[in-house]
């Protein structure tokens, strides 16, 4: 389900089902949500995001008896894939604040990966000069015999 792109600075990335991190979190108890996070900042580092994968991982990790420094990473997180949208000319952006507000309401919270992948399969299927195809429009209705 995951495809991999090599970007022009010949830095690897993977574009992942946006689900996935939820359903693979589910299986696993929850270690796959940390092993994507890491995943995710050093993909990130690797388009000059300023970032530590371990550190961002132990933010949000260990960083729970804290109880502030997962909201911080997880906003900072957000913010360097929108620098990333912006510099590959995603149009429409990820909000940071609302992947922050996302883990507040119950049930969205579960969806907040998937947002967070969506708007990083959208940064790197722009960077790695991936189409989507458009929607083709439907053909004209020939006119009516008479």
């Amino acid at each position: 389900m995951a495809s991999t792109h090599t970007l022009d600075n010949g830095a690897t990335v993977k574009v992942r089902h946006p689900l996935a991190p939820l359903g693979l979190a589910i299986v696993t108890l929850g270690i796959y949500q940390l092993v994507w996070y890491y995943k995710i900042n050093a993909e990130l580092r690797s388009q000059g995001e300023d970032v530590s994968p371990g550190v961002a991982l132990l933010a949000v990790s260990l960083g729970i008896v804290l109880i502030v420094p997962p909201f911080v990473s997880l906003y900072n997180t957000a913010e360097r894939i929108r620098r990333v949208q912006e510099r590959t000319g995603v149009t429409a952006p990820i909000s940071p604040v609302l992947a922050l507000v996302l883990l507040f309401i119950p049930f969205a919270n579960m969806f907040q990966t998937a947002y967070m992948q969506s708007a990083l399969n959208a940064a790197w299927e722009r960077a790695a000069g991936v189409t989507t195809p458009a929607a083709v429009p439907p053909a004209p209705a020939a006119p009516a015999a008479g």
